[in-house]
């Protein structure tokens, strides 16, 4: 048809466009026309049963259209004739199909899949499902083979209709069992054998044939109990769960141990020989060699523990690091000159500050001062040091400063930090005198023999025990280990802790809730004695402020008081006046402290200036509880005391005392 239809409207078309040349007409149209009809009819029989005009049918379909585009009239009717005859006979033969496989896909939709059908019945539904295929291999468009496919069909319907009541006679249980235990021996076999399973997954994976197990004992010949084995079933499965998150688990643990450890092999074998080393050098690289045979027992066969061997693998580049750094820093601390920028750039890496310590500490003693120095300023972050002139070695002035970087890598790292945000200074003289830290200049003054009472300190130890003047301390309080206390060290620390003290206002902040610790005017002390001495306030501050035998302006007495009350009243408040003045050093009397003390309270002039003097009060129970007497004195001596028991070596404070933790979480 398509053909008649383009040479007529072509014609019609074209013959409106010059010098064309219509198609010449064909010699018999009522023919042609009867040609295309039939086409047309053929068609509509084909798409109604929908049947496929492909292959065979669909080139002798083109054969018909070439014979009628060239007049060629007995060959396309002949062959029309042919074409009508199978297509007919085809929608017969489909109609018989169609009424031989009526029902049977409802039929096999309510079977059970192959993997839920129970193994009695296996044989019997899979043959269904073959016959199935064969059946749709005979009605596909390519095919449409619908004689053989009803063969097929009828076949299918007796493998269904063999299937439907044996399956029937099947409990309920023993469905819902098969149907909860499909794919679940899939998924078992997709699991490593318990043999080829790594350590750490073994557990996980017995646990698995475990519950299996138990699953398979109620369905076994003679017990079979669906009811009880549906019910096992999902333990296996939240075993075969566990096992894959485990194995998981365990897969990225390796993959992360390979990442960490990679190019560290090579790092290990080539450390230099351990005869070829330093003391320093070559403890670092026994360590690194440890932690290198801890990581290997882990990741060997019998473990296969990737969890922790990923961690020790970078604790293991750590600690190469931490070697590679220390050798570095070593280089350089021994060719001098030391760069400041270069040990900072040293000390920033991993390791570097504990490298550091050590090397310092194992110095050789005729290496030069200016080496601690720069390491000192590096490390600890400070402004300056100052080291006067030597009367004595060099190998007694450096083993000096050493002891001094030594004391001060007891700070913790925390503390270090807040000392290096101080520009702290350093100032060691041989000139004898007392030691301090200034909060203005924020300089540690060290006046003492140079590494002075290396060995026992007769003196400290007098001040921290006998001679201490503080009363029998309170369980716990007991100062220990006093017989090794070194001066030296004490003092050391001492200072250090009043700077973090002065850096965090540590007393400023908690001073009265631990010891009842408060600065105070002079007017504030004179209140308090003029209530417990019962004479003026105004008196007791000018006769402070006056120093001792001044003679401030005597108040009038009042009418209860005879002249000699009065007068004993006044002595009285003088002599207290003067039992508290710095010059008395009350903090070292228990005595002379219980007896001036106001309620629990001790005051006191703590420090002469700025005019008139620096007063304060403290708990006077708090005594028991001290190091040594001038603890009292203030409370950052109280601090620093407290700080240096806790950090000199041996330590001097106990564990039990209250203020132990203090200091360790400071």
């Amino acid at each position: 048809m398509s053909g008649l239809f383009k040479r007529i409207f072509g014609r019609k078309k074209k013959d409106q466009t010059p010098e064309y040349t219509p198609p010449p007409a064909p010699k018999d149209q009522s023919r042609t026309m009867t040609v295309l009809t039939r086409l047309r009819d053929v068609s509509l029989i084909a798409d109604q049963e929908q049947l496929t005009l492909k292959g065979t049918y669909a080139e002798r379909r083109k054969e018909v259209l070439a014979a009628s585009k060239i007049d060629d009239y007995d060959v396309a009717e002949k062959g029309l004739d042919s074409l009508e005859q199978d297509i007919k006979k085809q929608a017969a033969d489909k109609d018989v199909y169609d009424a031989a496989y009526a029902g049977i896909p409802e039929k096999i939709a309510s079977m059970p899949p192959l993997a839920e059908t129970p193994p009695s019945l296996k044989d019997a539904r899979k043959a269904v499902d073959d016959a199935e295929k064969l059946r749709a291999q005979h009605v596909v468009p390519a095919a449409q083979d619908y004689t053989t496919a009803k063969a097929a069909a009828t076949l299918l319907k007796q493998k269904v209709e063999a299937f439907v009541p044996e399956y029937a006679k099947v409990s309920q249980d023993e469905k819902d069992y098969w149907v909860a235990y499909a794919g679940v021996p899939e998924k078992i076999a997709g699991l490593p054998a318990l043999s080829a399973t790594p350590p750490p997954l073994k557990e996980a994976r017995k646990a698995v044939d475990d519950a299996d197990t138990v699953r398979a004992g109620a369905v076994k010949p003679g017990s079979t109990n669906f009811a009880t084995a549906k019910a096992a079933i999902k333990p296996i499965t939240d075993k075969i769960d566990a096992f894959v998150l485990a194995q998981t688990k365990f897969n990225n643990d390796k993959k992360e141990y390979e990442t960490n450890y990679a190019g560290l092999k090579d790092k290990v074998d080539n450390l230099p020989a351990e005869n070829t080393l330093s003391a320093t050098l070559k403890k670092r690289r026994q360590v690194v060699i440890a932690e290198d045979t801890k990581r290997a027992d882990l990741v060997g066969p019998a473990k296969q523990d990737y969890a922790q061997a990923k961690a020790v693998a970078l604790e293991l580049k750590k600690k190469i690091a931490e070697y590679d750094n220390a050798a570095a820093i070593e280089t350089k601390l021994k060719n001098p000159p030391v760069a400041k920028d270069q040990l900072e750039a040293l000390v920033a890496k991993p390791g570097g500050a504990a490298a550091l310590d050590e090397l310092i500490s194992n110095l050789d003693e005729a290496s030069a001062k200016e080496v601690v120095r720069t390491a000192l300023q590096v490390r600890f972050g400070l402004k300056e040091i100052i080291m006067e002139a030597e009367k004595d070695t060099k190998q007694v002035a450096n083993n000096s400063w050493k002891r001094v970087y030594a004391l001060m890598a007891k700070v913790p790292e925390a503390q270090v930090e807040l000392l290096k945000t101080m520009n702290i200074t350093i100032n060691r003289s041989e000139t004898q005198g007392t030691s301090s830290y200034s909060k203005t200049t924020k300089q540690i003054n060290l006046r003492m023999d140079r590494d002075k009472g290396v060995d026992n300190d007769a003196y400290l130890k007098s001040r921290l025990t006998n001679d201490s003047g503080l009363p029998a301390r309170d369980a716990g309080c007991e100062p220990e280990n006093t017989d090794n206390v070194s001066s030296f060290d004490w003092t050391t620390l001492h200072e250090v802790g009043h700077a973090v003290d002065d850096g965090k206002n540590y007393m400023g902040q908690h001073g009265e809730a631990l010891a009842g610790w408060k600065e105070l005017t002079i007017d504030e002390v004179a209140s308090a004695a003029a209530g417990h001495l019962s004479f003026p306030a105004a008196y007791i501050k000018a006769y402070l402020a006056g120093g001792k035998d001044s003679t401030p302006d005597v108040p009038d007495k009042p009418d209860n008081k005879t002249a000699q009350q009065w007068e004993d009243l006044r002595k009285a408040a003088c002599e207290w006046c003067d039992a508290i003045r710095h010059t008395k050093k009350l903090w070292y009397n228990q005595g002379e402290s219980a007896a001036r003390k106001i309620g629990d309270f001790v005051y006191q002039q703590a420090y002469p200036t700025p005019a008139p003097g620096r007063f304060n009060r403290y708990k006077f129970s708090a005594r028991s509880k001290g190091m040594r007497g001038y603890s009292f004195r203030a409370a950052g001596e109280w601090f620093a005391d407290m700080y240096a028991a806790y950090h000199i070596n041996p330590r001097v404070m106990k564990a039990s005392h209250p203020c132990f933790d203090m200091i360790k979480d400071l």
